[in-house]
Order: structure tokens, then C-alpha cells, then sequence
């Protein structure tokens, strides 16, 4: 008796799934029997074939190759013990792969007890399709009258390696909804529970660093315009510590109100400078779109300690009010910058109340993040060592769906609006592989560990960009081309890995006479003794910290001129004896070894008296 039937593409061939007995029947395209069978789980009822590539990623199983065969059997309460509603993988030969999997657990996405029953009824899975395109598995459910869809999930996070200005990075992901307060305890949470999550998702909006902490502010209508703040790393892991809730009455979350009418803290800095409007480091400024009790471009200052706002006022300007996304500051020039639409950066006193500076111009297009770099970490980021003032670092957002519209960029411009660089990150998205909508709309950075952070509204989480953490390797050989004596030479010790640009140095041993190392690896110079020699150079890339590497290298320093002619001017008379016996004794002045050693061993000995009787003989 059949109970499914499921068709290759690939290998043209037909799989009959029998219930009795249980087994599989493979038939050729033409749907005559091969004589192929093979026994199936007890209760098997339905059957589906997927590729090999599919297999993997269900399976995890990374040999698979030809179909893979889904299997699903519904449960029997009654058997001793009873059986649960199952899934089998199976190779197109009938080998099992991998375990036996329970997948009662999707028996909950539907009560099926009957007419205000407490008990669920049954649940007898009898039929399963894949769709392979979007990562769903259909099974059919025959008691409950019912289908579920049910999607293979992927890794929450991952990494993505690319390049920014140049410089290979790469990105993790990051999520940051987890760790906040919980809801249930707000009195309006009872009638809103099922529209609202709880503890609540923070989708980032604004952000700054400071002092090793990351400042986030959520811009939705579960978080209540609050600013989280989490712990970094100096390799960027993000730890949540604590929250501040913006002190701005609002009403609860509402599903029928769109979210910009009640929530919206949408960029975040620290006023660093001594003086000025919120001045002091433990001042948090934040720029907000329109609100509701708060109507207009608004800004507010917060203690991110104690969350209490100290002050309000209005971004306003003879140029008109712009609708503001993010702001930074510039300790160096004492400004603020504001980020706003349409893809417009203003400038801002440090006054009370700020006033405009008579400065703006265009960013890049869905521009919505913006932070101040040092003029070192510009030139770092940048590979620019002309940079001598502050650069303003914009994130602008890609359109999906549009084929026109840039992707996710980075762009850098000078604090007057001249355009530095442009990177694109469209090689971020795989840090988030579950989530295809990603837009940036906010960024910080850690100058001290070289880590970018750049917030991720769709994603619900921030893109942590490092440098890749490969050590750096020395991979000049060690038996370096040999040197000779009197004569200029030349040879560059190369790196690879890490984060160039690279210094070396001597860590052990010592160079030959007249040679010199350079930071950038050359070794240079006119030698001037003889000899085998042997040092230790050491690497330190660019990272913070520096990684670091060494090798240990051996270079002969050959003689030069006739054979025998210890005193090196030309001549073989009796200076050249005395030198000798001099060499040969260990009393001369350490000139005389070069020309002494007449085998090339680097070493004046009763060996080499043979040959340097032969060449004065022959001198003479």
C-alpha cells in the first residue's frame, strides 16, 4: 500500500514510500521498478526528496552528495513506548543520516482540542514538501486537518571578511535585544502583550562610544526611547549592563499609531569640550524626529548615569529646520554635526542653546549615521597620511528592491564637506544571515582597539567591524643570498598578514659590520668583515595590540681578493705572513680573518696553512 511518491530532477528517479510493509521502492523515470528497495522507520508516511546542497545545510552533514530522502512518521500514543511524531534523513541507497529527530515541538503551533477542549487532540504527520528557494519544509498534518510551515533556520550571527578603503576587516554580528528590563510589570503591558515583545528588542538608531562603554538608542515603539548601554572589548564583543529610559512622558506602545508619532531618539554623542552648551563628559546628547508631545526638531541632554535630562531645545536654523538623524562632536573643532533630510550635514555652536555655524553641505544619498574620527585613526582608517584634522565617518543606507539605489556605504568627508573616500559594505550583510533587510543607520567607533560599530535597524543588531586577527608571518627565508666583504648589499625581509603597515626589528644577534635594518625590512648596506653570521629579525603589524613574529636568518659575508693576501693591498710579501700566524693565533685585530681563511669556513685554522703556503709559493 503507497502512501507517497516523491520525483528526482536530478537523478530522474521515482521514491515509493509503503506503509505496509514500511519501506522505500526506487522506480526509473518510466516508473518501472529497479528492484531498489529498502526498509523505512516504523509508521513512515510521507516522503520528500531534497538536493545534496540542501541535505547539508539540514543535516549538517557536509559529505553528502546525490538525494537526500525526508522522511516523517506519525506518532502512536498507544505503542509501548509511544511514538512520537518523528523526522528521518536518508541517503538514496537507505542509509540513515544522522539520528532520529523528535519534531513534536511543532505539534504546539496549533491547539487542536476540540470546541473549548484544554486538551490538545491528536497530531499524525502524514505528508512533508520542501520548498528549497525559501528555506521552508511544509508537513501535512492529517488529525489536526492542518499544515505547517516550518523554515530551516540559520545562524543568528556569523562573520563576513571584506575591504574598507582598502584594508581587509572583518564584521560579526551582533544582536542587542536581549538583556533588557522586562515589561510585564508597566500597566499597560496586560492589554498589549500580544503585540509588543518582552523583554523588548532594541533596534539601533543612534550610537556613541565613550570610555569603553557603547551607547545605543533604540528608535521603536517596544523600547520607550531608551538609550542601552553595553561593554566592549578589544575585539568588539558587546556585553549589556544597564538602560536609561529617556525621561519623556509618552503613552504605551500602541498597534494602531505609526512609530515616529511616539518614539524616536535617533542619534547619540558626548559633548567632551570644557565648555559649551552640555559640556562635560557625562553628557549625552541625543537628536530626535517629531514627536508626539514633543512636536518639532527636538534635542535633549541626558546624565547617561542617572538618566536625568538637564536641558531641551530646538535645532533650528535660517537655512529651516531639517529633520534630524544622528549627531556627533568634534572636540578638536568644537562643533557639532548634524545629520539630517535630505542627506544634509549641518553645523552647530557649542553655545546654549546651539546655534547654526553657517555651515552645511551634501552627504552621500539615505545618508542616517555620523561620527568624528581623530586625524590618527583617519589616517589609519583611510591609508592617508596627509590628514591633519578631524574627518566626519557617514554611514548611508542601501534601498532594496531598487537597482539603482547604492548599497550600505561608509563614506568620509573633511569637516567643511569634502569627500575623503567612499567604501562599500554590501560584504557585511552575511554577518546577519537570517536577516535580508539590512539598513545602516547609525555608527561608533573604538579609535584605542580599531574596532567600527554601525548599527542595523532592519537587522536588529550592530555590524562589529576588526581587523582580522591573523598574526603576522616573516616569510623571507633564512638562509639569506650571501654577502662579500667591501661590496654593497641589499635585501628586503618581507611580512605577509596582519595589519600592515609593518616594523621590523633586531631582537637577537647582531648585524654585520657596515649592514643596517631598516623599519620597512631592508637590510642595507657595505660590509666591511667577513664571517658567518647569524641574528633574529622580529615583525609588529599595525594592530592594536600589535601582533608580532620573528625569524631567525644566517648570512655568509665571503672574502674578497687574492688568495692569500691577508693585508688586502694587493701584494703577497711578509705582512701578509705575519698577518696570517697573527689570524691563525687569535692575536690580530680581527682584519686579517677575511683574507686568512683560505677554505671558506669562516674559521683560521691549521687547515687552511696548506693552501696559504701554496698561494705565497705561488706569489712570490
Amino acid at each position: 500500500m503507497a502512501d507517497d511518491i516523491a520525483y528526482s530532477p536530478a537523478s530522474k528517479m521515482f521514491y515509493v514510500l509503503l506503509a505496509t510493509p514500511n519501506s522505500v521502492q526506487i522506480h526509473d523515470s518510466n516508473m518501472i521498478a529497479t528492484g531498489v528497495s529498502w526498509a523505512a522507520p516504523a509508521r513512515a508516511r510521507g516522503l520528500a526528496v531534497v538536493s545534496a546542497i540542501y541535505g547539508r545545510a539540514l543535516t549538517g552533514d557536509q559529505t553528502l552528495t546525490g538525494d537526500v530522502l525526508l522522511i516523517v512518521c506519525k506518532e502512536d500514543e498507544a505503542a509501548l513506548p509511544p511514538l512520537k511524531n518523528r523526522l528521518f534523513a536518508f541517503r538514496a541507497d537507505g542509509t540513515q543520516i544522522g539520528t532520529e529527530q523528535d519534531i513534536s515541538w511543532i505539534d504546539a503551533a496549533l491547539d487542536n482540542s476540540s470546541q473549548g477542549g484544554t486538551q490538545p487532540g491528536p497530531h499524525e504527520f502524514e505528508a512533508i514538501v520542501v520548498d528549497e528557494v525559501n528555506n521552508t519544509i511544509y508537513i501535512g498534518d492529517e488529525a489536526a486537518r492542518a499544515v505547517y510551515s516550518v523554515k530551516l533556520t540559520t545562524p543568528e550571527t556569523s562573520t563576513s571578511q571584506g575591504t574598507v578603503f582598502g584594508r581587509a576587516w572583518t564584521a560579526r554580528g551582533e544582536y542587542v535585544e536581549i538583556g533588557m528590563p522586562t515589561r510585564s510589570g508597566e500597566p499597560w503591558y496586560p492589554t498589549l502583550s500580544g503585540s509588543v515583545n518582552d523583554p523588548p528588542k532594541l533596534r539601533p538608531e543612534g550610537m556613541t562610544f565613550r570610555n569603553g562603554l557603547l551607547y545605543v538608542a533604540g528608535d521603536w515603539n517596544e523600547t520607550q526611547n531608551q538609550v542601552a548601554v553595553y561593554g566592549t572589548s578589544p575585539v568588539g564583543a558587546l556585553t549589556y549592563q544597564s538602560s536609561i529610559q529617556l525621561p519623556i512622558t509618552n503613552p504605551p506602545p500602541s498597534p494602531t499609531s505609526s512609530n515616529n508619532q511616539l518614539w524616536g531618539p535617533e542619534g547619540l554623542t558626548f559633548n567632551t569640550g570644557a565648555t559649551g552648551f552640555g559640556a562635560g563628559a557625562m553628557t549625552l546628547v541625543t537628536v530626535e524626529d517629531a514627536q508626539y508631545l514633543l512636536n518639532g526638531n527636538t534635542r535633549a541632554l541626558l546624565n547617561p548615569t542617572t538618566g536625568l535630562l538637564s536641558a531641551f531645545g530646538k535645532f533650528t536654523s535660517v537655512v529651516g529646520a531639517i529633520g534630524p538623524d544622528d549627531i556627533a562632536f568634534g572636540p578638536l573643532t568644537n562643533r557639532f554635526y548634524v545629520l539630517g533630510d535630505p542627506d544634509i550635514m549641518q553645523v552647530w555652536t557649542t553655545a546654549n542653546p546651539p546655534a547654526y555655524a553657517n555651515s552645511q553641505f551634501l552627504v552621500a544619498t539615505r545618508s542616517k549615521g555620523v561620527t568624528v574620527i581623530s586625524p590618527a585613526f583617519a589616517r589609519f582608517l583611510l591609508n592617508n597620511d596627509t590628514i591633519t584634522q578631524e574627518v566626519l565617518l557617514v554611514v548611508a543606507k542601501s534601498q532594496f528592491g531598487s537597482a539603482t539605489t547604492p548599497n550600505n556605504r561608509l563614506v568620509a568627508y573633511t569637516t567643511s564637506g569634502g569627500l575623503l573616500g567612499t567604501a562599500d559594505l554590501l560584504w557585511t550583510r552575511d554577518a546577519f544571515p537570517g536577516q535580508p533587510l539590512q539598513e545602516f543607520e547609525c555608527i561608533a567607533v573604538d579609535e584605542t582597539n580599531k574596532v567600527i560599530y554601525i548599527g542595523d535597524e532592519k537587522a536588529g543588531g550592530i555590524f562589529v567591524l576588526t581587523i582580522p586577527s591573523t598574526a603576522p608571518t616573516i616569510t623571507t627565508a633564512a638562509n639569506l643570498p650571501a654577502a662579500a666583504e667591501s661590496t654593497f648589499y641589499s635585501q628586503l625581509i618581507v611580512a605577509t598578514g596582519g595589519t600592515p603597515p609593518y616594523t621590523f626589528t633586531v631582537m637577537a644577534g647582531s648585524l654585520p659590520q657596515g649592514l643596517t635594518l631598516q623599519a620597512g625590512g631592508l637590510l642595507s648596506g657595505t660590509l666591511s668583515e667577513c664571517g658567518a653570521f647569524n641574528f633574529t629579525i622580529q615583525v609588529a603589524d599595525s594592530a592594536g595590540p600589535s601582533g608580532v613574529a620573528s625569524r631567525a636568518f644566517d648570512l655568509s659575508v665571503l672574502p674578497v681578493g687574492g688568495a692569500g693576501d691577508v693585508t688586502r693591498d694587493g701584494h703577497l710579501d711578509g705582512a701578509d705572513v705575519q698577518g696570517f700566524v697573527m689570524a691563525v693565533l687569535g692575536t690580530g685585530t680581527g682584519i686579517e680573518e677575511c683574507g686568512a681563511d683560505m677554505n671558506g669556513d669562516f674559521a683560521v685554522n691549521s687547515q687552511d696553512v696548506p693552501q696559504f703556503v701554496t698561494a705565497l709559493l705561488s706569489g712570490f
